[in-house]
């Protein structure tokens, strides 16, 4: 799989395999938060600063605890390439992403999601990112890399 940037925004691409399909032949529904997932280990990788850092180096877990909503458009099939287009649109007191999952100009699926720091020691929620990751994201923003905005529009249209 690969990386790249498009208009500010993270971009990720994949293809759709054989097992990510249900008995009918697209994408299983389930399967879309996987290419969601892929897409933010791909952006952590690409500042520098990926989740074996944030776990083993500052003791935090990042775990999803909102998908605010996710929109099946039109379906995926095996072998289709895809693009994970995400947009960080807060990067504060919690991480959220917004997505939008598309095969060329068609648009297949929109979604949101939250994620908060997790103290390993303590298991305590934080009421912020951890200081060296919020560092390396906003960086990557600052250097064009990435925006963080809220929600606006894609290639595909508005994001809700």
């Amino acid at each position: 799989m690969t990386t790249g940037h498009y208009n500010g925004m993270f971009v990720y691409h994949g293809r759709v395999q054989f097992y990510d399909c249900d008995p009918m032949g697209v994408v299983w529904h389930g399967n879309y938060l996987k290419f969601m997932e892929e897409a933010r280990h791909g952006l952590l990788f690409e500042i520098g600063y990926d989740y074996d850092m944030i776990r083993e180096e500052d003791f935090y877990d990042l775990p999803v605890i909102e998908i605010n909503f996710i929109k099946y458009i039109r379906p995926l099939r095996a072998g289709d390439a895809y693009d994970v287009i995400l947009l960080i649109r807060e990067c504060g007191v919690r991480l959220v992403f917004d997505y939008v999952i598309g095969k060329g100009d068609t648009v297949c699926v929109k979604a949101r999601t939250t994620q908060c720091a997790v103290n390993r020691k303590t298991g305590a929620m934080e009421f912020q990112m951890p200081e060296r990751l919020a560092n390396h994201i906003l960086g990557a923003c600052s250097a064009g890399k990435f925006e963080v905005r809220p929600y606006g529009c894609y290639k595909g249209g508005a994001l809700r």
